[in-house]
């Protein structure tokens, strides 16, 4: 699923704005005119370099960035041009949750039925789900990295004392990277 390389500019990017070229170059055994031509969109950044960057820097707005290219769009997009007030992304988040509710609730009995080949009411209603369940899945990647950011957390612990919950919740059988 994951690409082996990929144009990440725009993690690049969030990452040169608290670093310099040197110094993102040293800390992912590169060039500081590879880590320029990067960050501009002309050269790829390979998984390898990508880790080395999130493991080294723990910066959530770069990692999500990343995860989105190297999943080649499977992970959303963290979502721009909002006002990144919390209160504005926790109401953006709330309508996001809401119209994907709605949305389930009203496919809900299409998607019911028997499965019929061919059947375009039930995949009409199941595509709908899906589009409404990624929009709340954006609008809740952006609240957090919003949050982690602001409040200096470190995300990368809080999801892993997750994955331990679920876990022994019996919700995931193993979370093993």
């Amino acid at each position: 699923m994951f690409q082996k390389s990929v144009t990440a500019s725009q993690a690049m990017q969030v990452l040169a704005e608290t670093r310099t070229q040197k110094e993102l170059a040293i800390d992912s055994y590169v060039t500081p005119a590879l880590i320029s031509n990067q960050t501009k969109g002309k050269r790829t950044v390979s998984l390898e370099q990508a880790e080395q960057l999130i493991d080294k820097y723990n910066e959530p707005r770069s990692t999500y960035l990343f995860a989105h290219e190297f999943s080649n769009g499977m992970i959303p997009p963290l979502l721009d041009g909002l006002d990144g007030h919390h209160m504005t992304l926790t109401a953006c988040f709330e309508s996001e949750v809401a119209e994907s509710i709605k949305a389930l609730k009203q496919g809900l009995e299409a998607m019911s039925f028997t499965l019929k080949r061919g059947d375009m009411n039930q995949r009409e209603a199941a595509k709908k789900a899906i589009s409404e369940i990624t929009d709340v899945i954006a609008a809740g990647l952006t609240l957090n990295t919003s949050i982690a950011k602001t409040f200096n957390i470190d995300l990368q612990q809080v999801l892993n004392k997750r994955d331990q919950y679920y876990q022994k919740s019996g919700l995931v059988r193993s979370c093993e990277k």
